[in-house]
């Protein structure tokens, strides 16, 4: 049974309370355990989240993704992408996929998950678009 490292959930609370200087954090599933394996810089874009996707592996990424709502107010939802490319192997798609709830679990103030498996589920729009039906 996998389990959340308390590293990756100390850095990631301190990310979600802006004590911590990234602009998103992305996790991996390594020997049982999922850990935080990259920090991105400081106001990174979502464009600059998205590109650190592999083609062939899997990962989880939290972002703070910034948008204005249909009012014009500046609005900041909390995602956790669970990033599960068709060229990865079967077996880690379904590691990837069955341990997501443990770390979302693990996460508090996710305000949506976004799967995706092709960069077309993660263009701006489309997230944009999801997130503010929830």
């Amino acid at each position: 049974m996998a389990t959340v490292s308390a590293e990756a959930i100390r850095n990631y609370s301190e990310w979600n309370m802006n004590k911590l200087s990234a602009g998103y954090l992305i996790f991996h599933l390594k020997g049982g355990q999922i850990e935080l394996t990259k920090m991105g810089d400081e106001g990174a874009s979502w464009e600059e989240l998205t590109s650190q996707f592999e083609a062939d592996q899997p990962c989880w990424a939290t972002y703070h993704f910034k948008y204005q709502n249909n009012d014009g107010d500046q609005r900041c939802k909390t995602i956790l992408v669970r990033w599960a490319p068709e060229r990865a192997k079967v077996q880690d798609k379904m590691q990837y996929s069955m341990w997501s709830k443990t770390l979302k679990g693990a996460l508090s103030g996710i305000g949506a998950v976004i799967q995706a498996c092709d960069v077309s589920d993660v263009d701006r729009e489309i997230v944009l678009e999801k997130i503010t039906r929830i």
